[in-house]
């Protein structure tokens, strides 16, 4: 006869053994399910089973790649998001399973285009650059997924800063979500070993013919940060800038934009400031 405390003992690990292999067949019939329909019976288990099984086949690793695209085309954006997560995690995927991850880029799921911007630089030979900017472009006004996309985002313009800019000037539109970054790139374009010049030029000018608030703090980025920048930098970056500020200095004056143009072209010995039009503008009782 057992003590109590190894009768608990040996209670315990019953249970968890048979919970352990319940979650097994579980994940089977999952799997076995999948295969047959492409999507679980509503009435086959409950959702939480199954989403319970679903986590014990991803941990087990054994998500077959033509089971993990059913998982993926699910109707059932948990299962979307966990097969996105499982890609992430496991690293080695099938080019079928990065092509079906790169649609859900787009995905109308929140929780799916989150899992996308977390495993995209976590997926080997995955094209992370044109796959952030495509959920940023389609995230609307998610307050998290920025953030999360901008922490994998930043590291890849060292070096591609010039082709994701012409990533984001090849769409006609701003979209949220990348127009609230856009001090952040400017910043991080000019934070590069090799900042490139041009690129931000590029920008600039494609905000400015869209949205002068973000150009107004594009600029502002800009100016703040020459200081920390080199002379020949600097000097490059005048170069580049020129035509943009010119151009921006011909417009409607009076704005917050040119204001701001204004003082970045002074500071780049480009232009002078009108001392006297914003002291007028500062004491002008048509202005809030």
């Amino acid at each position: 006869m057992l003590p109590g405390a190894c009768r608990s003992e040996c209670r315990a690990r019953c249970w968890r053994a048979q919970a352990s292999a319940a979650r097994i067949v579980s994940g089977r019939r999952l799997a076995a399910d999948l295969d047959r329909r492409g999507e679980p019976a509503v009435s086959s288990f409950e959702r939480k089973t199954r989403l319970h099984a679903l986590w014990v086949l991803i941990g087990s690793g054994t998500l077959e790649p033509a089971f993990h695209l059913k998982v993926l085309a699910n109707a059932d954006p948990a299962y979307r998001a966990w097969g996105v997560r499982a890609a992430g995690n496991y690293g080695n995927v099938s080019p079928a399973v990065r092509e079906k991850i790169i649609e859900l880029a787009r995905d109308s799921s929140p929780d799916v285009q989150l899992q996308v911007a977390i495993a995209s630089r976590k997926i080997e030979g995955f094209d992370a650059l044109p796959v952030l900017n495509d959920v940023l472009a389609h995230c609307g006004q998610d307050k998290l997924i920025p953030s999360i996309a901008w922490n994998n985002l930043h590291p890849l313009l060292e070096m591609e800063s010039a082709r994701f800019v012409s990533l984001i000037t090849s769409k006609e539109r701003l979209s949220p979500a990348p127009a609230a970054l856009f001090p952040r790139i400017v910043e991080r374009i000019l934070s590069a070993q090799k900042p490139d010049g041009a690129s931000l030029a590029t920008l600039v000018r494609f905000v400015a013919d869209r949205d002068g608030e973000r150009a107004k703090e594009c600029l502002s980025s800009i100016s703040s940060k020459l200081a920390e920048l080199s002379e020949p930098v600097v000097a490059q970056l005048k170069t580049d800038l020129d035509p943009v500020l010119r151009n921006l200095l011909a417009r409607e004056t009076e704005t917050a934009l040119s204001l701001s143009a204004q003082l970045l072209a002074a500071r780049l010995g480009l232009a002078q400031v009108d001392s006297g039009a914003i002291r007028a503008r500062f004491t002008s009782s048509d202005q809030p």
